[in-house]
């Protein structure tokens, strides 16, 4: 195989990746979602009295772990998919040399950044799914008390503890999966420049 046919396939995939990354992208859009649910079952459970709603509440909690698993799968497979163009190209230059060179050394930044922020992204996804379920269990162990008890208010406070921590997890993973859009971005850049020189 022509090494260089196979480097030049490197910037289509890493395009594509930062586009299916950007902003109107489902990825970010879950996680988005994931956490404004998340804020809203911190906001109720501070507010309200027991009753009805605390049902509405594990909804709320079943249906952000679901957004922030999805979004965790995707973002592996995206990674993925980044893992295996960057490989590509490190082959392709290592064949074409010289890696010293600052265009590499800018590509090989980038490409570390992307794989730093996804993998940092998806720690957080799964904290916060983690957190969410956790939450929504306590508030299940709630209901097992009168209503108002100290233990119900234990829990309750116990349960909005885990579900802040859940929010701000799913907010940093936010962040994380724009870094990994950005340095995608400069990643597939970088390697348009080696390539045309």
């Amino acid at each position: 195989m022509e090494w260089k046919v196979l480097a030049e396939a490197v910037p289509g995939n890493l395009q594509a990746l930062a586009l299916a990354a950007s902003g109107a992208d489902g990825l970010l859009a879950s996680v988005d979602s994931a956490h404004r649910m998340l804020g809203v079952a911190v906001r109720t459970l501070r507010t309200i009295p027991p009753g009805p709603s605390d049902g509405e509440l594990g909804g709320a909690f079943a249906s952000a772990c679901a957004a922030l698993e999805g979004a965790h799968r995707e973002l592996a497979r995206l990674d993925a998919v980044r893992f295996g163009a960057a490989c590509a190209f490190d082959l392709y230059a290592l064949r074409a040399g010289p890696f010293d060179a600052l265009p590499y050394r800018t590509w090989r930044g980038h490409s570390h950044d992307a794989g730093a922020a996804a993998r940092d992204a998806a720690g957080r996804l799964l904290d916060a799914a983690s957190e969410a379920r956790a939450a929504e269990s306590l508030l299940r162990a709630s209901r097992s008390f009168p209503d108002g008890s100290l233990r119900w208010w234990s829990w309750r406070k116990a349960a909005r503890r885990l579900a802040i921590d859940a929010a701000d997890n799913a907010k940093l993973a936010l962040d994380a999966v724009r870094r990994t859009r950005d340095a995608l971005v400069l990643e597939s850049f970088d390697t348009g420049v080696m390539l045309n020189g």
